[in-house]
């Protein structure tokens, strides 16, 4: 599972909806932690929760089993424009047709 989506990848600043707090990166495989709300790269917590019992933004008791996918941030993250990768290459779209 791969961390979260690096910004350099997008042409515009992403919405910061649709940031990770732990690495500041766009979220990938978004997750919402229930006991308080707080939106996480799903890599990026479970990392965390390694070493941890609490969200890292609030303090509230968190563990993997109180984390739920969040949809609609996942699909506003694949609908965002992002650039191709590689250099000489100068397609725009969202970041769906490059997940694919």
């Amino acid at each position: 599972m791969a961390r979260c989506h690096d910004t350099s990848l997008f042409p515009a600043q992403p919405p910061k909806q649709l940031l990770c707090p732990l690495d500041g990166l766009v979220l990938r495989d978004a997750v919402q932690a229930t006991s308080c709300g707080h939106v996480f790269g799903m890599r990026c917590i479970l990392d965390h929760l390694i070493d941890a019992d609490d969200c890292p933004v609030c303090g509230a008791e968190l563990d993997c089993g109180m984390l739920a996918p969040i949809q609609h941030v996942r699909d506003g993250v694949l609908a965002t424009l992002t650039r191709c990768p590689e250099e000489t290459c100068d397609w725009v779209g969202p970041l769906s047709a490059l997940s694919s």
